[in-house]
């Protein structure tokens, strides 16, 4: 009997003395003034944990109120209240539970309850505010970038995203702008105002149609600074509800109605972006459910649409109408004057094809036949290829031809002539879903069209022919026409099309910023250290059967998919051997949308250039542009020297 109770006092003690010295450490961190900490104890794991996290953002919030100021805070006694309630709320928008250096202490030597210790350093809560700061200037940075390129919806997405994390920020932000110390949240909502005070609206050619519902298409020309919109995003009324979004493609946008409006034509213009937010940045997603974006009134604006005489307005010639609205203006602390626009990008000037007759004869046959929706007749101007394609590109939703399309020609240096363009609208059902896009079409030696595809944006193509002194036309040309159809794949996802262009060997990654790991560029598997400050990626590394599998499950979800490609960087690449032809690098910024989904990032892939029709070697994406995920450390990454 006393062996018996002698062996359960030796099993018992261990679990006293380390119940006792759980209990002695949790104690420690309290005490000690450097931490902030939260305790809490329940039946679950899960409870203790979430009730301690609430307990030190409490601790948190009351220290940060504390060291607000009283010119930060503007408050009296009345208000204290909702004052605290409000750091409260912008404290919580830090996902503290995740954060590396947020440290957790878990006692269950009480067999009847679990207790949880989260605790941080004070010292650290600066550098977890600082890495918000840092955050919301490369937003506005990238603003800035978008606003001078013409790309409002970029311009607008990022300075409101910056807006959005600084209204949950617990402290005010401040930098130099213009030599003057600027409070950042009154700049940008200043800046924003600014942008919608700034847009132009002019009402173009509005022209009848044969569809009995969407009798009418009015077109819109977009400036901004006086020069055309790159991009934009926006919603407008048809008499009924508004619908959208609708993109602006080079200045111009196309819509849609029964009835023309009587007196008004109100748009609103998209800047939130809420779903790409949360897409895009895990504690974007975090601020949102925690804070609602600010809203801009001036965001919405009536164009009035009849003339002097009462009657609408379906004059051809453009008429620029100011959409004007009352700026708001909360402040004159920072300077909000739009930036002064990005100059072209200097690169090779194309010669059009001196003798076009015959080519421009055809592409307005085509033209006709889209707009009478008689594409039938028109077969025999295709190979068999071509017209399947054409027609697949018709059938992704309703389409209408924009304007008076002005067509011309060039010889690509290979085996097609190319003609640009045919300039399209199309639409969706369900919310009104509705994006612009210029087709190319491609003349082989007995001038049938063999191939169309939309079009790269102005400055994607700019950007792949800068580099024109230094290669070939046909290569120049080569590149130009995979992009345009790749992008145009996914609009049409064409599987078997994106199949075929993937060697059965390639390396294809999907990747999301995470904590640095000590290991470099695309670190496989890793997972972040504690404490790691710099941004690299963690990726998922996929075989093409893979791949295809999940694109073909993806393709299935989605109504329509619309891929934008915008600025790169091209390489012709030193493959040591391994392929025995040119090569390329090429990073590009795309911005995918859907109606389900929608993301904007960077694509990067490895061309080998050697067959007839280039190949994909290796393939990666990443959701931001940084030193760490440049185009040079990708191709040193697969050890592919870049020229």
């Amino acid at each position: 009997m006393k062996y018996l109770l002698y062996v359960l006092i030796i099993c018992w003690l261990p679990v006293v003395v380390k119940g006792q010295s759980v209990s002695e450490k949790m104690k420690r961190y309290q005490d000690d003034s450097s931490y902030k900490c939260g305790k809490a104890c329940a039946s679950s794991y899960e409870e203790a944990d979430r009730a301690a996290l609430e307990n030190l953002v409490s601790q948190i919030s009351v220290s940060v109120s504390a060291s607000f100021s009283e010119s930060e805070s503007q408050i009296d006694s009345r208000d204290q209240t909702d004052y605290q309630r409000n750091i409260d709320s912008r404290v919580r928008s830090f996902s503290f539970g995740t954060l590396p250096n947020v440290g957790q202490i878990i006692d269950e030597s009480n067999p009847d309850e679990v207790c949880v210790l989260r605790y941080v350093k004070v010292a650290e809560l600066e550098g977890i505010f600082k890495e918000r700061e840092n955050k919301i200037l490369d937003f506005i940075a990238s603003g800035m970038e978008g606003e001078k390129r013409l790309q409002i919806d970029v311009a607008l997405r990022y300075y409101n995203w910056a807006l959005t994390l600084l209204i949950a920020h617990p402290k005010s932000v401040y930098q130099e702008i213009d030599g003057k110390r600027t409070n950042l949240k009154v700049w940008l909502d200043t800046k924003i105002n600014n942008i919608f005070n700034t847009l132009k609206v002019g009402i173009g050619e509005c022209t009848e149609t044969d569809n009995p519902i969407d009798r009418y298409d009015l077109c819109l020309h977009f400036s901004y600074m006086d020069q055309e919109v790159s991009d934009l995003d926006f919603h407008y009324f048809n008499g009924e509800r508004y619908v959208g979004p609708c993109k602006v493609h080079k200045g111009m946008a196309i819509l849609n109605f029964e009835r023309l409006p009587q007196r008004e034509l109100r748009l609103r213009y998209d800047y939130k972006f809420e779903n790409q937010a949360k897409n895009f940045d895990p504690e974007l997603r975090a601020v949102l459910e925690t804070v609602d974006p600010q809203n801009f009134p001036n965001a919405s604006v009536s164009l009035p649409v009849k003339d002097d005489k009462n009657k609408p307005v379906v004059s051809a010639q453009v008429r620029m109408l100011e959409a004007r609205v009352n700026a708001a203006s909360k402040a004159a602390v920072a300077s909000i004057a739009p930036p002064i626009v990005a100059p072209d990008v200097v690169r090779l000037k194309l010669k059009p094809l001196a003798n076009s007759a015959d080519f421009a004869g055809i592409m307005k046959q085509v033209e006709t036949a889209v707009r009478n929706g008689t594409l039938g007749e028109v077969r025999a101007l295709f190979t068999p290829e071509g017209y399947e394609l054409f027609d697949q590109m018709l059938s992704i939703g309703g389409v209408s031809v924009v304007g008076e399309p002005v067509y011309t020609f060039y010889d690509s240096g290979g085996p097609y002539i190319i003609g640009k363009s045919l300039p399209l609208n199309f639409k969706f059902k369900g919310r009104g879903n509705s994006f612009m896009e210029d087709v190319a079409f491609r003349f082989n030696k007995e001038h049938k069209i063999a191939s169309v595809a939309f079009t790269l944006t102005k400055r994607a193509e700019d950007d792949i022919f800068k580099a024109a002194s230094k290669w070939g036309e046909a290569s120049r040309y080569a590149i130009m026409s995979f992009m345009e159809d790749y992008q145009t794949a996914y609009a049409l996802k064409r599987i078997d099309y994106i199949k075929s262009i993937f060697s059965d060997d390639a390396i294809i990654i999907t990747g999301v910023v995470c904590q640095a790991v000590g290991k470099g560029f695309f670190q496989e598997g890793a997972d972040p250290l504690p404490g790691g400050k710099a941004p690299t990626v963690r990726y998922n590394r996929y075989t093409k059967g893979e791949y295809i599998d999940k694109l073909q499950r993806s393709f299935a979800s989605k109504d329509f998919i619309h891929l934008v490609f915008e600025d790169n960087a091209i390489k012709k690449i030193n493959t040591n051997g391994v392929i025995d032809g040119e090569s390329y690098g090429i990073q590009i910024k795309q911005s995918y949308f859907s109606d389900n989904y929608a993301d904007t990032g960077y694509l990067m892939l490895m061309l080998d250039m050697r067959g007839e029709y280039p190949m994909i070697r290796v393939r990666a994406w990443i959701p931001e542009k940084s030193d760490d995920a440049s185009l040079d450390k990708f191709l040193n990454r697969f050890r592919l020297g870049g020229n």
